[in-house]
């Protein structure tokens, strides 16, 4: 959220300064920056949370029985050396790219048609409708991506040889329906996630430009997250 925010800003700023708005493009551009940091960043913790989750689907023999998450990355760096952190990095990065260029991109968007066909700009309805819509589209398109970053991060050695050859192999043996099996519970995932992300970050941003931007009242603001 912080890149992406960053980013459009430094990006606004330039497409003003050519004379034109912000379009759907521009923010899909945003997304994607953001998208790469973000994968970047969390691969290890990716790699570590596919690998716990699927291990009781192996064979006994098989599993590897991490304890918890900072011993999975201790294991990790010890038996396979602190390249496997970045194991299926591309795909990471594609299916993270994808997600947050929709995910942000569409939510910008739809808030934006929203506001501009005369909807109020509350902290509920408009973020609640755009969020939603959001979750939706980024679910839907990332959602290949995601199949095969897990089957890359999980498979046998040898099984693929990269993205590409995971992604034919995919397509081949299961058609194109493939890429979006179990999409259902990834909504169900990614949806709720996206709707409270996104209302959370817009009361987080009244509460800033109500308290903060006004240095008379960072001390109630102070207060009130005491509060809390």
């Amino acid at each position: 959220m912080g890149v992406y925010n960053t980013v459009y800003a430094m990006r606004r700023e330039r497409v003003h300064k050519n004379g034109r708005s912000m379009s759907f493009g521009d923010r899909l551009l945003c997304g994607t920056v953001a998208g790469m940091a973000g994968a970047i960043v969390g691969n290890p913790s990716e790699v570590v949370l596919v690998r716990m989750t699927s291990d009781n689907r192996l064979p006994i023999e098989k599993r590897r029985n991490y304890k918890n998450a900072l011993q999975a990355l201790f294991r990790i760096t010890k038996e396979e050396g602190i390249l496997a952190w970045f194991k299926g990095l591309n795909s990471t990065i594609l299916r993270c790219v994808v997600q947050n260029a929709f995910q942000l991109g569409s939510y910008s968007q739809i808030k934006m048609v929203l506001l501009e066909s005369g909807m109020k700009d509350d902290l509920f309805i408009v973020p609640g409708i755009s969020s939603f819509g959001a979750g939706f589209i980024a679910s839907f398109m990332s959602l290949p991506f995601d199949i095969v970053k897990t089957r890359l991060q999980t498979m046998k050695p040898g099984q693929y040889k990269n993205t590409i050859d995971c992604a034919s192999k995919l397509l081949s043996k299961e058609g194109i329906r493939g890429f979006w099996k179990g999409f259902v519970p990834y909504y169900l995932r990614v949806g709720p996630h996206t709707v409270v992300t996104f209302i959370v970050l817009e009361q987080l941003n009244h509460l800033y430009l109500k308290y903060l931007t006004n240095p008379n009242k960072q001390l109630e603001f102070k207060k009130l997250f005491l509060l809390y």
